[in-house]
């Protein structure tokens, strides 16, 4: 299974040390609107999950994320 943080940061476009818990949805310049989209597709791909329209808002930060794809791939 991918390392979350590795999916992060390639959706991100960030260097993997700079991805941790401080990080989220508009508090980085990266972490834009456009770049949540691409996050979504990238999780969904990286995991082999569908993300329901109704999750996307909530995955707002990186220990938001880790919780869900752990809840929705067992690990």
């Amino acid at each position: 299974m991918p390392v979350l943080e590795e999916v992060l940061a390639l959706a991100l476009r960030l260097p993997l040390e700079r991805i941790d818990e401080t990080i989220g949805y508009q508090l980085i310049p990266q972490w834009d609107s456009a770049n949540h989209v691409a996050l979504i597709g990238a999780l969904e791909e990286a995991y082999g999950i569908m993300i329901d329209d109704e999750d996307i808002p909530d995955l707002n930060s990186v220990s938001a994320i880790r919780r869900y794809v752990e809840q929705r791939t067992g690990g």
